[in-house]
C-alpha cells in the first residue's frame, strides 16, 4: 500500500524500491528552504530519484563481471578457445615477442625465427643436388659400363659367387645362372651347406641387389660339380 505523503510532493530514496520507503519532502516558499532545495537538486536523478551518500561498512554480495582481460606475470594475454578454454602454448627457451613482417632472420621474435627457418631451409635445398641424393642412397638407375661376366663350379666346399677373381668393387648386382643339371643353394657365408642353403634349381637364375657401399659376399655349393654363369653389374 502507498505511503500517505500527506499532499507533499515525494522522491525515493535510491536503494529503496517500496512505496512505504518513499520519504517526505516538504516544498516552502521559504528563502531557507528555497536554498536547500537548490543544494539537493544537483542530488536528484531524471527518475526524481534521491542520491544519498551512504558512510560505514556495506556487504556486497556474488558479483558477475563480464569481458575481463587477464595478463600473466610476464604480461602475456591468454588466449581462449570458443568454449571458453585457455588454449596451451608451447615456449622453446624464452618467451617471444610475435615481431612484425619486416623481421629479418637475425631478429628474435616469432616472425624473426620463422624467417631465420626460412633461410635455413632454403640454403640446405640449393646445397643439395640430384647426384648428392643419389650418393646418399648409393644407387643410380641402368646398368654401367663396367661390369663383369664369368663362369664358376660350384662344388662340395663352399666357394664365393664372383665373376672374376675378385667381386666387382661397388657392385649393384649380381645374377646366378645354374647351368648344371644339379641344385646349388647359397648363403652369406662360406659355412653355407646344402641343408641350410637356399636353393638355385636347374636352368633358373638368382638375382641379387646390392648397396654399393657395403660389400656383400654371396657364397655357393653343390653336392656335385655344377656349372654357374656369374654377371655382376654396377
Amino acid at each position: 500500500m502507498a505511503k500517505d505523503t500527506r499532499d507533499y510532493n515525494a522522491v525515493r530514496v535510491l536503494g529503496l524500491t517500496e512505496d512505504s520507503d518513499l520519504v517526505d519532502v516538504r516544498v516552502s516558499s521559504s528563502p531557507a528552504t528555497s536554498a536547500l532545495l537548490d543544494l539537493l537538486s544537483p542530488c536528484v536523478t531524471a527518475s526524481d530519484e534521491l542520491k544519498v551518500k551512504v558512510s560505514g561498512d556495506i556487504t556486497i554480495e556474488s558479483v558477475e563481471v563480464d569481458r575481463v582481460q587477464l595478463v600473466d606475470a610476464n604480461g602475456n594475454k591468454p588466449i581462449y578457445t570458443a568454449s571458453g578454454a585457455i588454449q596451451t602454448a608451447v615456449f622453446d627457451g624464452d618467451n617471444e615477442a610475435l615481431g612484425s613482417t619486416s623481421d629479418t632472420d637475425s631478429d628474435t621474435t616469432v616472425i624473426g625465427r620463422l624467417q631465420k627457418l626460412i633461410t635455413d631451409l632454403g640454403t640446405l635445398a640449393d646445397s643439395k643436388t640430384l647426384s648428392d641424393i643419389i650418393t646418399a642412397i648409393d644407387y643410380e638407375s641402368g646398368i654401367s659400363a663396367t661390369g663383369a661376366i664369368g663362369t664358376i663350379t660350384a662344388t662340395t666346399t663352399a666357394s664365393a659367387a664372383i665373376a672374376g677373381g675378385t667381386a666387382l668393387a661397388n657392385r649393384k648386382g649380381m645374377e646366378i645362372l645354374n647351368n648344371s643339371a644339379n641344385v646349388v643353394y647359397w648363403g652369406y657365408t662360406d659355412a653355407v651347406t646344402t641343408a641350410t642353403g637356399m636353393p638355385i634349381n636347374p636352368g633358373i637364375s638368382k638375382t641379387f641387389e646390392f648397396k654399393p657401399s657395403v660389400a656383400t659376399a654371396i657364397y655357393v655349393i653343390a653336392a656335385s660339380d655344377s656349372e654357374l654363369y656369374i654377371h655382376e653389374w654396377k
